[in-house]
């Protein structure tokens, strides 16, 4: 076991001895921040591992059961996400426009009048988001994702993952986090993560809204395209060490 490695460890070991802790940001959304930063992390928003190599996340509500591996915009255009918005967004009650969907390989996915569904095509090493109208016509194979820009992200972010349990209370107005499991993965190689894509087990989520003030009121706002896994799938793509 590596040094890195050793001290993350008994660095977690603290944190779960202390019980409750203050939530270091206002909202119910800290745990990730608030377990970093208690054992001595700053928060970044750097698509770089947190300690050493080693990538954090943290999993505080149950009744979602997907974490983010990682985000990546479609790189076949430059203004993808644009062209997305502008021509699939929908416009909601307020007259913004959003557009937020998963979508999978082993599955077709019906939203606001188009079909949509991935496709993953190993000649061209490539990930392409199929489009197709309410007729099932296909319209659309112009979005993708290359296969040297995700092993690229991979490679650099999450090819040694550590996954911290928690809990969430709110008291006295305060939010409070304890943390009490964690694990420890290591990535199984491009060809696995391929494979989970084709099979389902990972799915892409768009998440694009409309800003609704400030100076940036009615741009597009783009929360990230994430690439996501059910936690009882990682093993999937990872061997659990820990």
């Amino acid at each position: 076991m590596d040094d890195s490695l050793q001290e993350l460890l008994k660095k977690t070991n603290d944190v779960i001895k202390k019980g409750w802790i203050k939530s270091s940001y206002n909202g119910f959304g800290g745990g990730g921040g608030t377990f970093e930063n208690a054992i001595g992390l700053s928060n970044n928003n750097f698509e770089i591992p947190d300690y050493s190599g080693i990538e954090i996340k943290t999993k505080i509500s149950f009744k979602e059961n997907h974490i983010t591996l990682f985000c990546s915009a479609p790189d076949s255009f430059l203004f993808e996400i644009q062209r997305i918005y502008n021509t699939y967004g929908y416009k909601t009650n307020s007259s913004k426009k959003v557009f937020n969907i998963s979508v999978y390989a082993n599955r077709i996915i019906y939203y606001k009048e188009n079909y949509y569904q991935l496709k993953v095509d190993k000649l061209r090493e490539k990930i392409i988001l199929y489009i197709y109208d309410k007729n099932k016509k296909l319209i659309d194979t112009d979005v993708s994702w290359s296969f040297d820009i995700l092993k690229e992200k991979i490679n650099r972010k999450i090819k040694n993952l550590f996954l911290v349990f928690g809990e969430r209370k709110y008291e006295d107005k305060t939010i409070y986090f304890k943390y009490n499991k964690y694990h420890y993965y290591i990535f199984n190689g491009f060809d696995s993560f391929i494979n989970a894509v084709e099979n389902g087990f990972i799915r892409i989520s768009f998440s694009i809204g409309t800003y609704k003030s400030g100076i940036k009121k009615g741009q597009i706002y783009d929360h990230g395209t994430s690439f996501n896994i059910a936690i009882k799938n990682l093993e999937k793509i990872y061997t659990k060490v820990i």
